[in-house]
């Protein structure tokens, strides 16, 4: 198989590179050796027995190809002839210790592994497997089973007590490589953390994140601050500003207004701990709106950003795309808006790799961010990602406004567009089933009417007529039908 290449990561120091290469063959002959499979090699055969020389592993040339357990080596009659002769003879050599003892009393030597040193023979074993998992696939590779690593050292069952106590007094050391998560069914996984990713194979990682749902880690790169290109969200005017509307000029149910008030009130109060909020629900329901009057509330900065200026042809642009909106957000202290956000935060069990992909860095960014989020999207909850609902502070759905709110909404939209509501039966026009967004399409559309029209009468009958066309436009039907339906709702 063509070993992979791996430019990307580099040994401790120059001069431990031979020592440091070992160690990584070690690790990815051990991890094949564990999921019994062959699996990717960083290096050639040739050198990667050149290697295993280098700090004392003998492999013969003549050894039999290792076969996996559901295998059988079969020896021919000849074969068994021959090795009958072989032993009357006195000729057969001593058998070389198997390759796993070999390897085991390698990793002990501190002289081969000065960057080891201190570390107990199954923590070493451990990070040889998950460092060169990284180097050859960029697979961040989590233990489970610490038992499995001892039968894979051929460690004597006297040892594992003695050794599993070793493995567990240097992962609660200060100093270790290796960090630990406790899953809710007490299931423990071992993994690289940020020491020893930068120890061992020379990567500043920010975070190391554990995917709770798949009990598997994933990594938080650290922000870099980049040149804008034309590529870049941040550059292509995404607006931050300050909006002038605030929570008073919103119509929202009372039990979500409280919500938002707190979130206000606790971000004034709070400001080590940035809010995350989700706001879902149907088209026009005002989740933009809400969004701006959020920030202006706040007096902060709103960085706007539709998912349409996320998304790249080229892979892994999309991460940077994200990446960059944050790094923006932190520099002017904004508040970051995902408008439509619904493919930045689906669920990952049906969506396609690059997509997944995206969806993780959303999800890095989001837990490491030190800037308030608001997510806005029309999908329903289900179809969003567990571990992204989880780090919200408030999930708010918006619904289509009661016949109250829409009078409300009505009354404030069309003195919005200076248009008089003395004479107009804004009870009458509550009755149609509108969404806000509706409505302030309707008040829009008549006063543009009005100014092409100078002597136009806006009357309760016009408004009616414009209201119907409005949700003829959503519904698909014609006024006719609209209309009936208003009139069987009920004085």
């Amino acid at each position: 198989m063509k070993p992979v290449k791996c430019s990307f990561i580099k040994p401790p120091s120059a001069d431990l590179i031979k020592s440091w290469k070992a160690f990584l063959a070690l690790g990815t002959r051990l991890e094949s050796w564990r999921r019994y499979s062959a699996g990717v090699e960083l290096f050639s055969e040739d050198e990667t027995i050149k290697l295993f020389a280098s700090v004392g592993i003998r492999v013969a040339e003549d050894r039999p190809k290792v076969c996996a357990p559901n295998e059988k080596a079969l020896k021919t009659p000849r074969d068994i002839r021959k090795e009958a002769v072989e032993l009357l003879s006195g000729s057969i050599r001593e058998p070389l210790p198997s390759v796993e003892t070999q390897i085991a009393e390698a990793l002990k030597n501190d002289a081969k592994f000065p960057f080891l040193t201190g570390i107990p023979l199954s923590a070493r074993a451990a990070l040889a497997i998950i460092s060169g998992t990284y180097a050859t696939s960029s697979k961040v590779q989590g233990i489970e089973h610490v038992e499995a690593l001892f039968r894979l050292l051929c460690l004597p069952l006297e040892q594992y007590e003695a050794e599993g106590i070793a493995f567990l007094r240097y992962v609660s050391s200060k100093n270790s490589y290796i960090g630990v998560y406790q899953g809710e069914n007490q299931e423990s996984l071992f993994f690289l953390n940020t020491k020893g990713f930068k120890a061992l194979l020379g990567i500043d990682i920010a975070q190391v994140v554990i995917d709770e749902d798949r009990m598997s880690p994933y990594l938080v790169l650290p922000r870099r601050r980049r040149k804008k290109s034309a590529s870049d969200p941040s550059s292509q005017d995404p607006d931050c500003i300050v909006p002038q509307t605030t929570l008073d000029d919103v119509v929202l149910e009372e039990e979500i207004m409280l919500k938002l008030k707190t979130v206000v009130a606790y971000a004034h109060t709070v400001k080590s701990k940035p809010f995350k909020v989700l706001f879902h629900g149907a088209p026009g329901t005002g989740k933009s709106y809400t969004a701006k009057a959020l920030a202006g509330s706040l007096k902060t900065n709103l960085l706007t950003v539709p998912s349409t200026k996320i998304y790249s042809m080229f892979v892994g642009e999309s991460e940077k795309n994200i990446c960059r909106v944050f790094d923006r957000a932190e520099k002017e202290h904004a508040i970051i808006f995902f408008d439509e956000a619904d493919s930045l935060i689906r669920e990952r069990t049906h969506t396609i790799r690059w997509e997944i992909a995206s969806v993780n860095t959303m999800l890095q960014n989001i837990e490491s961010s030190i800037v308030p989020v608001i997510l806005c999207t029309n999908a329903v909850l289900d179809n969003l990602d567990d571990a992204l609902l989880r780090r919200m502070d408030e999930i708010l759905e918006f619904k289509i406004p009661d016949h109250e709110a829409r009078a409300r909404i009505w009354e404030k939209e069309l003195r919005k567009h200076d248009i008089s509501v003395a004479d107009i039966a804004i009870d009458q026009l509550s009755k149609i089933v509108l969404s806000g967004g509706l409505i302030a399409n309707v008040a829009s559309n008549a006063a543009r009417q009005k100014a092409v029209h100078k002597d136009l009468m806006l009357d309760t009958e016009t408004l009616m007529g414009l209201a119907i066309d409005e949700q003829k436009k959503k519904m698909g039907k014609s006024r006719d039908d609209v209309s009936r339906k208003v009139v069987g709702f009920g004085a």
